[in-house]
């Protein structure tokens, strides 16, 4: 497992040059983006190996800049002496969060792995272009958990022109390629529902991941997921679920709950992603948060077999 640090630096016009060519030696994956803001400050997110010599050689060049790293939250205000000196130098730096980065064959190890989708999010969300849900079935307050009752509907235009999977905003698809190894290999859990035009309902390449099996909460010691403050729901307690910026995510499900052999290969965690609401003017403009989408390490290899780009999964544990 690797400890990577997303950082977010803002640097002055003058500065740039420098760190054009220094940062490429200590980071990896640097993205530049310019000009960031009206002061015309040049953007650059990094991801930096926390355990690799470079990344105490990267502190050693901010060093040299006359910028200090926060000392992990020893003294309470250190970060804020850290942030008025960049200030005062004119640079902006902040850790966006930390990732734990683990290799194919420790992933085969964990029972449950929960998968993401590390694509920008298409348009058609929820019931936007005239999918139907049964409300009856989810919390009437918010319609957390209300069962789908049509094909989901998106404009073909928004739709990848490549790729094996993508993400609706509350909803995951997989293309046909996908979807035909899923069936293949019998996957359980799972309704492969194919994604229709919202023009004129014609079958699309994408299917939906209709998930049938749903978990218990998770335990306590799960790290790395808070709920919004206030819950957006307090009726029912489930959506409102965030995966934090300041810790990785660390899904922890307690084994008197859980039992591997006894729930199928993909099932969706209680807890749902994001805020839901009702809009009982336009149902359209309604929004369902989204639960995870956990699988076991069998899918995961379907996913690495078809060499699948923009799929993330990180390990569940069951303790």
């Amino acid at each position: 497992m690797k400890k990577i640090a997303i950082i977010h630096v803002s640097i002055p016009p003058d500065m740039r040059k420098h760190w054009k060519c220094v940062i490429p030696r200590f980071t990896k994956k640097a993205k530049w983006f310019e000009p960031f803001n009206e002061k015309g400050q040049t953007a650059i997110y990094c991801e930096v190996d926390m355990q690799n010599p470079k990344y105490d050689a990267f502190l050693a060049l901010l060093e040299e800049h006359g910028l200090m790293y926060p000392n992990n939250g020893e003294d309470p205000d250190y970060e804020k002496m850290f942030q008025a000196v960049l200030e005062s130098e004119g640079v902006s730096w902040s850790v966006i969060r930390i990732e734990h980065r683990y290799t194919d064959k420790e992933l085969r190890g964990f029972p449950l792995l929960s998968l993401s989708v590390d694509r920008a999010e298409i348009d058609p969300w929820g019931p936007n272009y005239g999918t139907t849900y049964d409300l009856s079935q989810g919390c009437t307050a918010c319609g957390t958990g209300a069962v789908q009752t049509s094909p989901f509907f998106a404009p073909r235009s928004s739709l990848p022109k490549t790729g094996l999977v993508c993400d609706s905003g509350t909803e995951k698809l997989v293309a046909t390629p996908l979807a035909a190894a899923l069936r293949a290999a019998h996957v359980t859990g799972l309704e492969l529902r194919q994604v229709q035009s919202s023009r004129d309902h014609n079958p699309l390449p994408w299917w939906q991941i209709i998930l049938e099996y749903t978990m218990p909460k998770m335990s306590p010691a799960t790290r790395g997921v808070i709920r919004g403050d206030p819950p957006p729901c307090p009726h029912c307690q489930r959506d409102g679920h965030y995966e934090t910026l300041r810790e990785p995510q660390e899904i922890v499900y307690d084994r008197n709950d859980v039992v591997p052999d006894n729930i199928p290969d993909v099932v969706q965690s209680w807890e749902h992603f994001g805020q839901s609401w009702i809009d009982k003017e336009d149902f359209r403009r309604s929004r369902f948060a989204e639960p995870l989408v956990l699988v076991k390490p069998r899918v995961f290899d379907i996913f690495r077999r078809l060499k699948v780009r923009g799929a993330r999964f990180d390990p569940v544990r069951i303790e």
